[in-house]
């Protein structure tokens, strides 16, 4: 318990840090951008494919597609009609047609660090080793996070002080939605905490790819490769 406190708390800081980006400095280069993101498009993928997704796989493999399947959906209906995520050019400072949508965005959001929470309850529940893993995956892409939210907020017209609070009370979600499922996941069935880790994994890999990968595409960068390379690496690493 106390380590679950702790890595989904990390991960609430980790949204602070970020959203505190935006308010520093207005305009980020592309470049240094689409290398964060590398980095974190990385360090999901790899969480999903070496160890969430086979973890799934072991206790229900049926159970585990359909959590991957529903993940894919339901963040794919979210971006749909709730514009979830921020464009690159949003966090550069340039003109987005998501700015308009602050407090769906920050709805969203919250919805968002609270399934964040889950996953890291939903890893530690099946092993320590998939629970660090997860938990490293979502810290990795909670900086990115608070940077979207608080592009957006800013570009509603909040001003930073309710941005800093906003964002706040988002970051909070994580560990609040880690610490509530941590008492449902306990004595789950296997069926049941398959479901869940596709879920889980489902959201990383659609993040991930479909988020995240088609903005590097158009970088065509060798610094960018090997940070996506990087941060497979990294959750090889801590699950050792």
């Amino acid at each position: 318990m106390t380590r679950l406190l702790f890595l989904s708390g990390l991960a609430g800081i980790s949204m602070i840090l970020g959203g505190l980006l935006p308010l520093r400095r207005k305009r980020w280069s592309q470049q240094v951008l689409l290398r964060f993101m590398a980095f974190g498009s990385g360090v999901l993928l790899g969480a999903a494919f070496l160890h969430v997704i086979p973890e799934a796989m072991a206790l229900s493999g049926a159970r585990a597609g359909l959590g991957l399947a529903g993940a894919f959906l339901a963040i794919f209906a979210l971006e749909q009609f709730a514009l979830v995520h921020a464009c690159p050019e949003c966090v550069a400072g340039a003109a987005c047609p998501v700015h308009p949508m602050g407090w769906i965005a920050l709805s969203a959001l919250t919805l968002h660090s609270l399934v964040d929470g889950l996953s890291v309850a939903a890893g530690f529940a099946a092993s320590e080793a998939v629970g660090r893993v997860a938990s490293v995956a979502v810290v990795a892409h909670k900086v990115p996070d608070g940077i979207a939210l608080s592009a957006i907020l800013l570009g509603s017209g909040f001003s930073n002080r309710q941005t800093v609070l906003l964002t706040l009370a988002v970051a909070l979600a994580t560990p609040v939605g880690a610490l509530a499922s941590w008492r449902l996941l306990a004595g789950v069935p296997p069926e049941a905490l398959a479901l869940i880790l596709g879920l889980s994994a489902g959201s990383f890999v659609y993040v991930g790819a479909s988020d995240i990968l088609p903005r590097l595409h158009e970088a065509r960068s060798l610094p960018v490769f090997f940070l996506l390379v990087l941060g497979m690496a990294v959750t090889w690493i801590a699950r050792a």
